[in-house]
């Protein structure tokens, strides 16, 4: 019997993209717990006031620049570029990574020289109730001057990590933020030492900002140099792959950019909602990212370098099963996550939140919100893979056009369920506000049609209606660059999926009716699901639980080797 090279091929790397997913998501997940242990110990060392105001206005703008040019648009746009000059050679490679180096911290340096000499400037424009010439501005801007070098570190790590992602180290790669973390709580234990004053701790926080990017990167170093790879610097002007590096970044750094004035516009229209409308939505989605956090975005940052590898070499069948299998991983994760988070919501809101000032009614409002959210948790995730395959194909400028009509979308539909909004703001904007929605009025086409007012819910489920509209245009265009889904193992693969689904979304249902206890729904409905689910699929001979279980068995016999040897 024969056997499909193909589909040799694509279950080889499929078990690739499995084990490499587990260590990105493994990082993550501890990066953010990290990150929550972080905002805990500033929290309680520096309470909320003055210092903490200063500090979180001063971070912004880095950390803006940042998700703007360095972890996002540099990282995904240099690793099919890379694959490239590897394809060509070794001096290629080498040539385009010093070339590109010098090329990023050329344009950071110029942002950061900037930003330190406008630093007061800038603190006004995103927090003009400081005041010009108060203490809080100038604070502010001292810490911002500190913090601005921090692009050039991070951009440099980006830079790194991506080629790291590129030689199949995703470990080294993803605990770069996990080391950051670490230095941050150390700043703020050293903070308490007799060398700073309860007015100048807050020093303290913000060089250690700096030093924990400085280690990352250090390490960073040190695993590219076991590699033979460092980023030694070349001149711009005589390495071709920059252009293809601005050519693919900068519709990249558009999309980001509107993707910011999005989150900017639904907080102005929450805000036109009655009280505490914007606190449920900020949230709501600081639940809703942690599943794309850990998972989601795992997925897709660890398919993208054997993505890019297999469009460089031309080989767009294996591409495309490729792609088609991490699309199958990640309905397979997200779609019971999303199930789950619509299901548990409340609990979730009230064992996480609801306490002090956090009402019942608050807990409440905030789960409607992320029900909203959740429904769109699968298709967000998967255009953020899908996103990956255009830029495999070193094509950035058709996810970068659809994110813009997503964006259109969003804010229009937005405007249409968020309802009336409260009397007390009866200034321009709300007049600007409804007189968009009167023009874009169902009504004018359908007399008769009336949109249900949803308030902050409505500005929740506008972006999971935007981001499917997203993936389904992200899918249709895929021909266009030479790509063709399996549509039939992904079809077989969700049948499974919602099939699981459903035992499991009965199983959670039986338990909420068992118990009202929140804590309790929760310590026994997270596994109960995941078991349930597990199960289901393992029973239908979905690919993707099969590989969970093999993987499961084998760390147990490892596990029990280990100890018997011992």
């Amino acid at each position: 019997m024969s056997i499909d090279p193909d589909l040799n091929q694509a279950q080889t790397s499929g078990r690739k993209l499995a084990k490499a997913t587990g260590t990105v998501a493994a990082f993550t997940l501890l990066s953010r717990v990290l990150g929550m242990v972080r905002d805990v110990v500033i929290a309680g060392r520096f309470g909320a006031g003055m210092s903490t105001d200063a500090f979180f206005v001063a971070q912004r703008v880095p950390n803006l620049l940042r998700s703007l040019m360095a972890e996002g648009s540099l990282a995904n746009a240099f690793v099919p570029i890379l694959a490239e000059e590897q394809r060509r050679s070794n001096d290629a490679a080498r040539r385009a990574i010093g070339g590109v180096s010098s090329f990023v911290v050329l344009v950071t340096t110029v942002l950061a020289i900037l930003g330190i000499y406008f630093a007061e400037e800038i603190t006004l424009v995103f927090a003009p109730g400081f005041g010009a010439g108060t203490a809080k501005t100038a604070l502010a801007a001292q810490l911002m001057r500190i913090m601005f070098p921090y692009i050039v570190i991070v951009s440099l790590l980006a830079l790194a990590g991506s080629i790291l992602n590129s030689l199949g180290r995703f470990g080294w790669s993803s605990a770069s933020q996990v080391i950051m973390n670490l230095v941050m709580i150390g700043g703020v234990l050293f903070s308490t030492t007799s060398y700073f004053s309860d007015q100048t701790a807050i020093y303290a926080l913000s060089i250690s900002v700096l030093v924990g990017g400085v280690m990352a990167l250090y390490i960073q170093q040190k695993a590219l140099a076991k590699s033979n790879v460092s980023l030694a610097f070349r001149s711009p002007l005589k390495t071709p792959a920059i252009k293809k590096l601005c050519r693919l970044m900068l519709p990249s750094v558009l999309s980001a950019s509107l993707y910011q004035i999005l989150i900017f516009v639904n907080t102005l229209l929450a805000s036109l909602l009655p009280e505490g409308s914007v606190s449920w939505l900020f949230y709501a989605d600081r639940i809703f990212q942690f599943p794309i956090g850990v998972f989601s975005l795992a997925v897709a940052t660890a398919a993208l370098p054997s993505l890019s590898r297999l469009a460089s070499e031309g080989r767009d069948t294996e591409l495309s099963l490729q792609l088609s299998q991490a699309l199958s991983w990640m309905l397979f994760g997200t779609l019971p996550a999303a199930l789950g988070m619509v299901i548990l919501a409340q609990p979730i809101m009230s064992v996480l939140f609801e306490r002090g000032t956090f009402s019942v009614y608050d807990a409440q409002q905030s789960a409607a919100a992320l029900a909203a959210f959740s429904i769109g948790l699968w298709s967000v995730s998967c255009q953020s893979l899908l996103v990956r395959g255009y830029l495999a194909k070193q094509n950035a400028l058709i996810p970068s056009a659809i994110a813009c009509l997503s964006i259109g979308v969003n804010i229009v539909l937005s405007v249409l369920l968020m309802g009336p909004l409260t009397l007390e703001h009866a200034g321009g904007l709300t007049s600007a506000v409804l007189a968009l929605r009167s023009l874009i009025s169902p009504e004018h086409f359908w007399p008769g049609v009336t949109i249900p007012a949803l308030g902050h819910v409505g500005l929740a489920l506008s972006g999971s209606i935007g981001s499917i509209l997203s993936v389904t245009l992200l899918t249709a265009l895929l021909p266009s660059v030479r790509i063709r889904l399996s549509f039939s193992s992904i079809l077989s693969g969700l049948v499974k999926s919602i099939a699981g689904c459903l035992a499991m979304g009965a199983g959670l249902m039986l338990l909420m009716w068992l118990t009202n206890s929140a804590v309790t729904i929760l310590l026994l409905g997270i596994p109960l699901g995941a078991v349930i689910y597990l199960s289901v699929t393992g029973l239908l001979r979905a690919g993707e639980a099969l590989a969970v279980f093999n993987e499961v068995h084998h760390r147990y016999l490892r596990f029990s080797s280990a100890s018997a040897k011992k």
